[in-house]
């Protein structure tokens, strides 16, 4: 079998004490694969009890702060001011318990408004937002986070590979991926999404022929990797999905073809509301390289625009 890379699955909407009874820890143990778990505000205990079951298990953790949705949710240069102070505090709480986590995932997107529910009004408010001094707090909270000795992690939308520069996509999305400094980055390639959302428009093989381009930037960038999905919906609620395993081990091979090999899978939660979750794991874990799909006539137009206003 090939040499494998890092393997790091995301659960936001599972409660900790469910996922701890569901025998899912042991399963990411044998498997090698780290857990990056959701924590928001008032949920510190949850923190531990997760951080705990993991040590108990031999699961690398993370944990993955994040807002309410009315106060934005995701990391980026609005919400910086409210979300790094609540992680650094749990984060201290965890240290004096001595049950940090070894890992920090800082998952940069614009506020929860614009994506959940896009409109005039809702980019009026973010392009009106104050972004002053938002980059240097968010590189505080990473090295807060490093001084601690937890390995950050930052996660990011996809235009961030296309970035030349100027950083565009970084600048009008408020998400100062590159600035910000982390030990590792995995880019938001979510296959299920770029077909689903497009209603028609692009089909299974254009989101896999771009699966498989920004694969090849990730690999060409120190410190890059994907993350793949989507097995089940997310805070947005209406994200498509996977139709079964074999898609996400469609898209793991297509990702270690392109020679990245340091994956991420959404999520946790999902495969456990679609069982059994060997499946997924297995598809996540156990899957080789495959060829690499040129990309499709449709994938190569939306390639070509997104680069061009990223260069």
């Amino acid at each position: 079998m090939t040499p494998r890379g890092a393997r790091r699955i995301w659960c936001e909407l599972c409660p900790a004490q469910t996922l701890i009874a569901s025998g899912a820890l042991a399963a990411l143990a044998e498997r090698s694969i780290a857990l990056l778990f959701a924590v928001g505000p008032g949920e510190s205990n949850d923190a531990l009890a997760v951080v705990a079951a993991c040590r108990n298990a031999g699961v690398i953790v993370g944990l993955w702060p994040m807002l309410e949705a009315r106060r934005g949710r995701w990391a980026n240069e609005l919400t910086a001011h409210a979300l790094a102070p609540f992680a650094e505090g749990l984060f201290e709480r965890l240290d004096r318990k001595g049950l940090l986590p070894d890992e920090l995932a800082i998952d940069l997107e614009p506020p929860f408004e614009l994506l959940a529910t896009p409109s005039i009004r809702s980019l009026a408010r973010f392009l009106a937002g104050n972004r002053e001094r938002g980059t240097a707090r968010l590189v505080a909270w990473r090295v807060h986070a490093q001084a601690l000795g937890v390995r950050v992690i930052a996660a990011a939308l996809p235009t961030v590979l296309a970035d030349g520069p100027r950083r565009f996509w970084q600048r009008i999305l408020a998400t100062p991926v590159e600035a910000l400094g982390a030990d590792h980055v995995t880019a938001m390639m979510y296959s299920s999404l770029i077909e689903g959302y497009a209603r028609g428009r692009l089909d299974r093989n254009d989101a896999r022929s771009l699966v498989g381009h920004a694969a090849a930037l990730a690999a060409a960038r120190p410190g890059f990797g994907l993350s793949l999905g989507s097995i089940a919906t997310g805070s947005l609620g209406d994200e498509p999905v996977y139709r079964s395993p074999a898609e996400l081990a469609d898209d793991v091979a297509i990702a270690r073809a392109a020679g990245t090999d340091e994956l991420a899978l959404f999520s946790l939660c999902g495969a456990l509301r679609r069982p059994p979750i060997e499946p997924w794991l297995d598809a996540f874990v156990h899957t080789e390289p495959s060829v690499l799909p040129p990309l499709t006539a449709r994938a190569k137009l939306i390639e070509r625009i997104v680069s061009l206003i990223g260069a």
